[in-house]
């Protein structure tokens, strides 16, 4: 510290001294308040917080300033947090670390390395078979309370600090890597069967085709498979269709994306030379190897994200897998084919439109806009169309939306940035530059 404000300066030093000296304390408060003023907050519990000093420093060089707090024992108490640790304006990005407590039978089941989830009512998706509670940490996000999110956020639901390492090196090593390649410019599609009756699935496929026709940019490769679609590959394969979308998630891509029925633990069943088969479940999580080509995994299906289930969802054994896809987007209760319809257009328009670069801003702009009302948009007013003859009466679409905001998460770290392909350039006459 300078003592007094003087210094050994030649003749005038100390007119000098007593004009630069506030100032320069000023600028080193101000730069010291930018630099504290806190972007990311996690919430991790105490013994987990270890594993976070590479991941931290990482995210410091990219610019980032991190809090870490231990999570409460109640979801009431985070929000109360998350809410004043907001208050200088400068919040943006929310990692919530540790599984949300287990509900059972018996009720809800904490432990010290547990962080809280909401339990909001269900008011559409109930006419489907959904439980009249929305397992939710949408809450969090909502800064003013007008179910509009205005943090981005994910939750890394592990149980141990061993799960924890894995999951930050495996968000790292995605980040790291140097290679490019085609994978990053493909989008890998698998379908189950629809199973809603003839009209209204092929209502749902149509509009599937228009979304990625007007969303995807031309140059990327979207390859789409389903139970019945014919293929190059072998008649082995032809039979087995489990065995061409585990094949898909291990060729690497920039996104996998499963549109269909699922369960807690598994995706859904379909028949195989072997019999009934389910396409993808916590047992086959082990044999996936993305060989260091991590797809974002999309689960646009039924309880795949069920954080809070007795038993460890779908999304959390695939987050959690050395070899898994990077991060992971699952629902956790009963979803619709409107909601996903609208979520899923939006979620494509913020990744290849509007290219935003972290992919938690990433879903929290495709949620904002997926609560706005359709205005002049011609895709969404069509969706609002068929939705007005497929839906339960009463029809209403706006909760059917927010249903979906709310059940929807992002299991992984909401700073990853996603694998974008270096623009090819044109080759150079180098015999020319000497002209």
């Amino acid at each position: 510290m300078l003592r007094s404000g003087r210094l050994n300066l030649r003749s005038g030093a100390t007119f000098r001294c007593g004009f630069v000296l506030p100032c320069l304390a000023l600028l080193a408060f101000c730069g010291e308040a930018t630099r504290a003023a806190t972007d990311t907050l996690v919430v991790c519990p105490t013994a987990f917080q270890p594993a976070l000093v590479e991941w931290q420093e990482y995210r410091r060089s990219q610019g980032h300033e991190i809090q870490v707090i231990s999570p409460p024992t109640s979801a009431a108490r985070l929000r109360e947090l998350v809410r004043q640790a907001s208050g200088s304006g400068s919040l943006k990005y929310l990692l919530l670390i540790g599984d949300a407590p287990r509900v059972s039978s018996g009720g809800e089941s904490r432990s010290l390395n547990t962080t809280p989830t909401n339990y909001l009512p269900a008011k559409v998706n109930v006419k489907w078979g959904s439980e009249p509670r929305i397992a939710s940490d949408a809450p969090y996000a909502d800064l003013d309370g007008d179910d509009v999110p205005d943090l981005a956020m994910g939750r890394i639901p592990v149980t141990t600090i061993g799960q924890l390492a894995t999951v930050l090196k495996k968000t790292l090593d995605y980040e790291r890597q140097s290679e490019h390649g085609d994978w990053e410019k493909k989008l890998n599609i698998a379908s189950g069967v629809g199973g809603f009756g003839v009209v209204t699935d092929a209502l749902i496929e149509a509009a599937a085709r228009q979304i990625i026709t007007q969303t995807v940019p031309a140059d990327y490769v979207t390859a789409h498979i389903h139970p019945e679609s014919p293929t190059a590959e072998t008649a082995r394969l032809l039979a087995n269709f489990p065995t061409r979308a585990r094949q898909q998630i291990n060729e690497g891509s920039l996104a996998w994306v499963y549109l269909g029925h699922g369960w807690v633990t598994e995706l859904d069943r379909v028949k195989t030379a072997t019999g009934s088969e389910s396409i993808l479940s916590v047992g086959d999580v082990p044999q996936l190897h993305c060989c260091g080509h991590s797809p974002l995994a999309v689960l646009v299906a039924c309880y795949t994200g069920a954080m809070d289930a007795p038993h460890t969802c779908l999304a959390e054994e695939l987050l959690d897998a050395t070899e898994g896809p990077v991060a992971v987007i699952a629902a956790t209760r009963v979803t619709m084919p409107y909601g996903n319809t609208v979520l899923g257009c939006e979620l494509l328009r913020a990744c290849f439109r509007d290219r935003t670069e972290l992919l938690g801003d990433t879903i929290r702009q495709a949620e904002r806009k997926t609560l706005l009302p359709v205005g002049d948009d011609q895709l969404r007013s069509s969706f609002d169309s068929m939705a007005n003859g497929l839906s339960p009466a009463p029809v209403d679409l706006a909760s059917e939306r927010l249903e979906h905001v709310r059940m929807y998460h992002l299991f992984g770290d909401p700073l990853i940035r996603l694998r974008r392909p270096i623009a090819k350039t044109a080759a150079v006459d180098v015999s020319k530059l000497s002209k």
